[in-house]
């Protein structure tokens, strides 16, 4: 282990996908499986030396119903890899 090694940071990003009571359960899940495409596994994504990889499929929870909107919540599990601060 030294200054210039990198931590390795397990985690999970969700995202919810949201559609008015009225446009039914279809159209909310159309937007959580935009979202699960977008991030497949192994996707990385990089940003001023940060490097987060999709370790694991993404998914989606069951639609939730808050009375004015419907609600998908999309996991998309990741694993980071960050320089030590300075």
């Amino acid at each position: 282990i030294s200054a210039n090694s990198t931590n390795q940071l397990y985690g999970i990003f969700q995202i919810t996908a949201y559609q008015g009571l009225g446009s039914g359960e279809l159209a909310a899940g159309r937007l959580a499986a935009a979202v699960i495409e977008y991030f497949k596994r192994e996707t990385v994504v990089i940003k001023d030396g940060f490097l987060a990889q999709i370790w694991k499929p993404p998914y989606r929870g069951p639609a939730i119903n808050d009375g004015t909107w419907l609600c998908i919540p999309v996991t998309i599990p990741y694993v980071a890899f960050a320089r030590n601060p300075a």
